[in-house]
């Protein structure tokens, strides 16, 4: 389920929340839980209960890379789960998650794994695509050297 590969890129992902206010933390979860219910920063920003700004300084602080990315990468881990069900198109997949058209999907497929998204549709097991998606949440040489070598195996 949707929830298992989410679960496991949050698993990389909560730890460094251990000091961020709870509010922050739910928002971050319900994230990963229903992407397509955020449709800006801004929106997770309001679920945190936080300016943008303090958002910003919470991701810093937790030595997590933009919420913008961050965004990405939950919308990138839902497609994922649907990918793994030969019955949805990716133009439905888009469309389910939220994104004007397959054309924005596919270029941020593109940015994210360096592949389209017929190519990561199988491209990855459900452990190695959340180890790249952990890997693109932590900012570099904040321990996730563990994680870096784990991609270059």
């Amino acid at each position: 389920p949707a929830t298992q590969l989410s679960d496991s890129v949050l698993q990389h992902v909560l730890p460094k929340l251990h000091d961020a206010p709870v509010l922050f933390v739910r928002a971050v979860t319900k994230l990963f839980e229903a992407p397509q219910e955020f449709l800006d920063v801004e929106d997770l920003a309001r679920m945190s209960g936080m300016t943008r700004r303090s958002l910003d300084r919470w991701f810093a602080r937790s030595g997590l890379v933009a919420a913008r990315t961050m965004m990405l990468v939950a919308r990138l881990t839902r497609a994922k789960h649907y990918m793994n069900d030969p019955g949805f198109l990716l133009e439905d997949i888009a469309k389910k998650l939220g994104y004007s058209s397959i054309r924005v999907f596919a270029r941020q497929v593109r940015t994210a794994t360096g592949m389209t998204p017929s190519t990561m549709r199988s491209a990855f097991t459900a452990d190695e695509f959340s180890l790249r998606m952990a890997a693109l949440l932590c900012r570099p040489g904040d321990g996730i050297g563990e994680l870096e070598h784990a991609l270059n195996e």
